[in-house]
């Protein structure tokens, strides 16, 4: 069985940066939030949680102690499969990316197919991936007004932290379904049977 969900970061607009994305419903969510990183291009650096929706307790993660869930307030991700929980169409789910720049996701299950399909795979999206610790959505819309303007007192600073050209410009509707599914599947094969946070 193979679910087909559309993945939308919370907060973005103009374009709204979301993926559509199948994947095996016989994963497990930790496998699920491999494959939302390569989606988005995330580099795997900061824990994560799964919900209902932002309040739902105890969340889908990683379970060690953390300041902010405590020892107990994690239902590990790797130990649950997602067909458990995203079980019909239409169905919602949450997912945070980095407790400090909290990159929120609303997921929607689109579809549910009973045949499997070739997965995991992007089916389109859209919107740049916003860098790593830029300073979640406000960051980054900051960051994009300071690079399209060069007279900007940030320009030069975020042209040198994301080791760009001068003349260099980075695309916010740049997205593509070709190298999206091509980082799924490398993070899958890589990371897809281990914990690195473990």
């Amino acid at each position: 069985m193979t679910l087909q969900l559309k993945i939308t970061l919370r907060h973005s607009a103009n374009p709204s940066i979301w993926r559509r994305i199948q994947v095996l419903a016989s994963l497990n969510f930790y496998q699920l939030h491999l494959l939302i990183q390569g989606a988005f291009n995330w580099q795997l650096s900061h824990l994560f949680r799964f919900g209902k929706n932002q309040r739902d307790y105890p969340g889908i993660g990683i379970a060690f102690p953390n300041p902010m869930f405590g020892e107990e307030g994690v239902i590990e991700a790797d130990k649950t499969l997602i067909k458990d929980y995203l079980k019909t169409p239409k169905q919602s789910f949450y997912y945070v990316y980095d407790f400090g720049d909290n990159w929120e996701h609303d997921i929607l299950v689109e579809e549910i197919l009973e045949k499997k399909t070739r997965s995991p795979q992007s089916l389109g999206g859209a919107g740049f991936g916003p860098p790593e610790d830029c300073g979640g959505i406000p960051g980054y819309y900051r960051m994009l007004e300071a690079l399209d303007d060069p007279k900007h007192e940030e320009h030069e600073m975020y042209i040198e932290w994301l080791g760009m050209e001068d003349d260099e410009y980075l695309d916010k509707d740049f997205f593509s379904k070709t190298e999206a599914t091509k980082k799924m599947r490398h993070y899958l094969k890589l990371y897809g049977d281990k914990n690195i946070f473990q």
